[in-house]
């Protein structure tokens, strides 16, 4: 048994113990920390891939990193590709892999089978505290010094008594809901499990080890998560089917038991779990929905209102097609393919990205900044600052990632949705750096607010949001997902991931509640939240459209510290003409001239220099 856990481990316990636990208790102490950090960290290799299946075995590899291969060349696999996995933040990998080396031979080639290797990519943080409460970090932050622009969520949970643990077990979780976040955390937790290599230090044995009376099992039903201001959005690697109810079910009569669902998936569900009466109503009737659904978080009244969905990535996958990303989209706006085929998806979507200007003018800024203040206390930290600045290369490390090929093979309809990155406030910038590394998805609430607000310390928000999610996920089809190939009838809603992720969803609520409260971007917001408990707030809303929006008054904002405009001026210009007014940041150009680069101006005048 390891010292470092023996304060938790009553050795009298051991004749009361299974051979199989003595031996994975023996098996557990052999796992070391690294000697770095005075051998108190633990690193675990996670290996973000899995081997695509045969049609009929599909279903096996639906539960996300489970195969069809055996368990000795597993590792071996993946380490096979390792050596051109150089780390891009997010950029999409997919490799081929000869099928009959993986199986020794025993299977025949398959055109469908190929490794598909992803990234592992989430970041995020839990301290578990001496109290006995629980701190989780979402966050967009690698674990390097604060050197870019990012953005993290950050709640306690306090523990519940031992005596309510058997309210909040599996089968008790009404999925969707603010209750799923601990259920949701520990399925991702064992799906990264699942994918980490042997004799690792894996989340089940941590929390055995070092917190007492835990295991991962048990983390959800430990801890009171149902107390969560967000939902959680997990992506991990593999084929996953939707879990949004079908319309025709009888809410009378069907039992419907929702699944756990990833990525765009997971926001489809989500939505559709707060927004769809239909859907609501099916909670309702389910066994594993712990309590009455309320009303929906938006009134019909103020759908029409709900506008512009944005993607505000760091990476940008090259190999997007109107129809890929068009899949991805509809999920996000809760759009049905079928029945919006004639209908132009796209229009309804806006992908934010930096230009090469930016990061020039962020550079030249943040210098005038350093030579301002080279007499102020912060004198030595600029100097160092700025003889580091000097040594770096001339191509510096922004943490943004689309090549020129990439951008070069991108279909019109996917680079017609770009517009700029600016930022939101003229002096909002870092000043060690002007890398870029938040990412985020929103759905914009168009309401009219173009009156004097009568709540005290409130002002005219600037902008609503029906949604906003702060994510790890870039916008390549490893994170956001692509439809599965050869789907069946059965399959018709399930999507293939490549990466780990996870990120927060911020719903807006307006349920005529006292915890109702509209998500905004006003950074004159005197603290980070607003509005008064007026007695009619309930009538205001029920009157409130979204020319007239007389809840504004009543209902409590909440402000969103968003670091760049909401919304943003378009590459484009002019309506149906393709030429963009300044050139994308591309982190690596290995044509100028090729493909849609010569819709650029770097790429006009490298023409115009060869011509």
């Amino acid at each position: 048994i390891d010292p470092l856990y023996s304060d938790y481990y009553d050795s009298s316990q051991d004749n009361m113990m299974s051979q199989e636990e003595l031996a994975n208790r023996a098996q557990w102490a052999k796992i070391q920390p690294t000697p770095l950090f005075g051998g108190e960290v633990f690193f675990t290799r996670v290996f973000p891939g899995w081997i695509r299946s045969p049609e009929k075995f599909k279903g096996e590899s639906a539960a996300g990193m489970s195969s069809m291969m055996p368990e000795e060349t597993k590792s071996a696999a993946f380490t096979e590709s390792e050596g051109n996995m150089g780390y891009s933040d997010d950029e999409e990998h997919e490799y081929e892999s000869k099928y009959d080396e993986v199986m020794n031979g025993k299977q025949a080639k398959n055109p469908d089978l190929k490794t598909e290797l992803g990234v592992h990519h989430p970041k995020f943080f839990l301290l578990f505290e001496k109290s006995g409460s629980i701190v989780v970090i979402i966050s967009t932050s690698n674990l390097t010094p604060q050197n870019a622009i990012d953005g993290s969520w950050v709640q306690r949970f306090d523990a519940r008594h031992e005596s309510q643990y058997d309210q909040f077990n599996q089968s008790d979780v009404d999925l969707g809901m603010p209750s799923d976040f601990g259920t949701i955390l520990t399925d991702f937790l064992m799906k990264q499990s699942d994918a980490s290599a042997n004799d690792s230090m894996l989340p089940d044995i941590f929390l055995r080890r070092y917190v007492r009376g835990l295991t991962l099992y048990g983390l959800r039903t430990r801890y009171k998560f149902e107390d969560a201001q967000v939902h959680l959005v997990s992506t991990v690697p593999g084929h996953h089917k939707g879990s949004v109810p079908p319309k025709g079910l009888d809410t009378t009569l069907s039992l419907y038991k929702p699944h756990i669902t990833y990525g765009p998936q997971r926001v489809l569900f989500i939505l559709s779990r707060l927004l769809d009466a239909h859907h609501m109503q099916l909670a309702n009737n389910s066994k594993q929905s712990r309590r009455l659904v309320g009303p929906m978080w938006i009134p019909k009244s103020l759908w029409t209102a709900m506008d512009q969905l944005v993607v505000q990535p760091t990476s940008l996958g090259g190999n997007w097609t109107r129809e890929s990303l068009e899949e991805v989209v509809a999920k996000y706006l809760q759009k049905d393919l079928e029945k919006d085929k004639d209908h132009e998806l796209l229009d309804e979507v806006d992908i934010i990205w930096p230009s090469e200007d930016f990061f020039t003018l962020m550079k030249e800024k943040r210098h005038v900044v350093w030579e301002l203040n080279q007499h102020t206390k912060a004198a030595s930290i600029i100097s160092r600052r700025m003889k580091a600045e000097q040594k770096k290369p001339k191509q510096e490390r922004l943490h943004v990632f689309l090549s020129s090929d990439s951008f070069a093979g991108l279909e019109r309809s996917v680079i017609s949705r770009m517009t700029l990155f600016e930022t939101s406030h003229p002096l909002q910038m870092p000043f060690t750096s002007s890398s870029l590394h938040i990412k985020s998805i929103y759905r914009l609430l168009n309401l009219n607010d173009n009156r004097n607000s009568q709540s005290s310390g409130c002002t005219n928000a600037k902008e609503h949001f029906s949604w906003f999610m702060l994510t790890s996920a870039c916008l390549s089809k490893g994170a956001q997902g692509k439809a599965t190939p050869r789907r069946g009838p059965e399959e018709h809603d399930e999507m293939s991931y490549s990466n780990f992720e996870l990120g927060v969803l911020f719903c807006s609520r307006l349920q005529e509640y006292d915890s109702d409260r509209l998500y905004v971007y006003d950074p004159l917001l005197k603290g980070c939240q607003c509005g008064s408990k007026d007695k009619d707030h309930k009538n205001r809303l029920r009157k409130s459209t979204p020319k007239n929006p007389l809840f504004l008054d009543s209902v409590r904002k909440v402000h969103l510290p968003i670091p760049f405009k909401i919304r943003s001026t378009p590459y484009q210009t002019e309506e149906g003409y393709d030429f963009f007014s300044v050139t994308p940041y591309l982190h690596e150009v290995t044509d100028g001239t090729n493909g849609n680069m010569k819709l650029t101006p770097y790429g006009q005048k490298l023409a115009r220099e060869n011509s």
